[in-house]
């Protein structure tokens, strides 16, 4: 009884820990005061998230250098930008992620999906729902039972471009629904930070790239 007593007061401890000190870091890694209160477009599609983040990244580029790698995410396209040993080794998705601009998947269009595993498999794909070039990209869904929503900003500043993205969700907890909805929001920020930072820094490379073949 000592021990098992002992075990939750620890398990108890690292969670509060959890919710006071690294979670609000977490949800908000990059993103100023300012950016994590602001409405964005999609907010409105999940009524009362359960989890809700709000990241973002500067990206040395203007929006219109940075909206073509955001167009193309997804699976069986330009992917996610982050880490292809744990979406693929682990949950085998088939994710590859593009290391240059392709004219073939630049278009989207209100009611096209956006896929996160190979077409038949969970996840389901996420439909495309606003689309403003070099501005906002909106993907959600909702049901009675579940919501999501991603938001991609695009915003100007000085210098270059504020990457923000944002998710919202919300579903129903069964047996276990605090533990994954906690391993959902962990794996989310790792998951999250290295795609903003895959977008920057393939952006910046670009850059460089096309400053560095201009003729003298």
């Amino acid at each position: 009884m000592g021990t098992l007593l002992a075990v939750l007061l620890a398990a108890a401890a690292l969670a509060a820990a959890y919710v006071l000190f690294l979670r609000p870091w977490t949800v908000a890694w990059g993103a100023t005061e300012e950016e994590q209160v602001r409405s964005m477009p999609g907010d409105d599609l999940v009524d009362r998230p359960l989890l809700g983040a709000t990241r973002a990244v500067t990206v040395a580029a203007p929006p219109g250098e940075v909206w073509p790698w955001i167009v193309q995410i997804g699976q069986g396209r330009g992917g996610f930008y982050s880490y292809t040993w744990l979406a693929n080794g682990l949950l085998r998705l088939g994710i590859r992620n593009a290391e240059r601009v392709h004219p073939e998947w630049q278009e989207l269009r209100l009611g096209d999906v956006i896929r996160l595993a190979p077409e038949g498999r969970r996840p389901p794909p996420i439909p495309v729902r606003r689309v403003e070039p070099d501005r906002f990209l909106v993907l959600g869904d909702r049901s009675p039972d579940a919501a999501t929503s991603w938001c991609f900003g695009l915003y100007p500043v000085a210098g270059g471009t504020r990457l923000v993205f944002r998710t919202r969700d919300r579903w129903s907890l069964g047996p276990g629904g605090l533990f994954w909805m906690a391993l959902s929001e962990v794996g989310s920020f790792f998951m999250v930070r290295k795609m903003l930072a895959g977008v920057r820094e393939r952006v910046e490379r670009d850059g460089r790239s096309r400053s560095s073949s201009r003729p003298a």
